[in-house]
């Protein structure tokens, strides 16, 4: 721009001077002008024909073979960039077909932009009908329109399938950028059908084990012997008793727990006496042997099943009593957010090794075999688990070896 203001510049002194040699300096600036207006008419035109028939660019001195060339450098530039972007496209969408999950592009407004075979053969989608729909006009079941409303799309959605094939479908949605969405969906029937048949058996397993450890138990309760062999042969038979019987309760929990993975109904309830119930039971569980330190607000009130965030907060602060040392500090605090409130044990306990922190909340996993000392039946963590996912929230540990650990969850307060 600024080399045209020079040379229109250049024309007007030009044509003022070669005037003013004449006597008619006004006049030989708008001859100067006229002509290079001219001028200027006809390099458009060229510039108008090259633009529609392409090719190389048109001769020209001055500006306008300066503006020639910059135009023919960037639409090589565009060129090489949209033949690389299209190379790339046809990559991925090469490489989407022979995926066996379901892939689909959306926008922002959640309308379809392209999908792979898979994702066609799993919601029945019509290449020419479909194209550019909301997908909330194919996916209409209540659950989804809910994730879809809520936009946190940090967690993933199982639901039936929409085809109704009876199939059972994960979907997951992710941001690309500001205008774009990929979500992507599997299906899990199998998975589905597999975890169900293992639930049911857990149900049934543990349902016809209770009864005969239930007369076991009795049994053993009403055996008395003056021989201390025998004292000490039923003393070993009834832990061990006790330990079957909390495997199988601990079993059934965790049953109907994974069954039940969403709460439809949560009751509002203040969390600060319950936890101050975990505090006294864990004063006695202690017997003055650590140190503990309870910091609460005076009132917290969330949405949840009370029992089973009893169940959950006090297998964390018993946890950290069994695996303390005799005169280590355990400290549990409530801490009370705007929208939610953090529950956080600390203890300088043995610690846990890098390695097994993933696995923490397997069921029956342990870290070594001096953990099976207290006679737990290994599914405490898992319980917490899958309480805290049913409360949209999950466990965060961190620790150091021989030096204790910290375990916290978030508790959403009305979701």
């Amino acid at each position: 721009m600024i080399y045209f203001f020079t040379t229109v510049a250049g024309v007007v002194l030009a044509g003022l001077l070669i005037g003013y040699i004449f006597g008619a300096p006004i006049l030989g600036a708008f001859i100067g002008l006229a002509g290079y207006s001219l001028y200027s008419s006809q390099q458009l035109a060229k510039l108008h024909r090259w633009l529609m028939t392409g090719g190389k660019p048109p001769e020209s001195i001055g500006p306008w073979g300066h503006t020639f060339e910059q135009i023919y450098r960037r639409e090589k530039h565009l060129k090489s960039e949209i033949k690389d972007l299209t190379l790339a496209l046809s990559r991925m969408r090469r490489s989407t077909k022979r995926l066996r999950m379901g892939v689909i592009f959306l926008d922002q407004q959640l309308h379809i932009q392209w999908w792979n075979p898979a994702a066609e053969k799993l919601l029945k989608l019509r290449p020419k009908q479909d194209i550019g729909q909301n997908l909330v006009n194919l996916i209409r079941d209540p659950s989804f329109v809910s994730y879809v409303g809520d936009a946190d799309f940090t967690r993933s959605l199982r639901l039936p399938s929409p085809s109704y094939t009876g199939d059972t479908l994960r979907i997951s949605i992710s941001p690309i950028d500001k205008r774009d969405m990929v979500m992507v969906l599997e299906d899990i029937t199998q998975q589905t059908k597999l975890d169900e048949i293992r639930s049911e058996f857990v149900a049934n397993i543990s349902h016809e084990m209770r009864s005969p450890l239930t007369v076991m138990t009795g049994r053993l309760d009403m055996c008395d012997s003056a021989d201390q062999v025998t004292d000490r042969t039923l003393a070993s038979l009834k832990m061990q008793t006790d330990r079957l019987t909390n495997i199988v309760e601990d079993l059934s929990l965790l049953s109907k727990l994974e069954a039940n993975p969403v709460i439809t109904d949560k009751p509002s309830f203040d969390l600060v006496p319950t936890i101050k119930e975990i505090f006294e039971h864990a004063l006695a569980m202690s017997n003055g042997q650590h140190n503990l330190s309870l910091e609460i607000p005076d009132q917290v009130i969330i949405k949840g099943m009370q029992q089973e965030l009893y169940s959950a907060l006090s297998n964390i602060v018993f946890n950290a009593i069994k695996y303390s040392p005799d005169g280590g500090d355990i400290s549990i605090q409530l801490i009370d957010d705007a929208d939610s409130c953090t529950f956080t044990v600390s203890d300088q306990g043995i610690g846990i090794p890098e390695e097994s922190l993933t696995r923490l909340t397997e069921r029956f996993y342990r870290v070594d075999q001096a953990r099976t000392a207290g006679g737990g039946s290994g599914l405490g963590l898992s319980i917490v688990r899958h309480v805290l996912n049913r409360h949209e929230s999950m466990l965060n540990v961190k620790s150091v070896l021989g030096q204790g650990s910290t375990f916290s969850c978030r508790l959403p307060k009305n979701t």
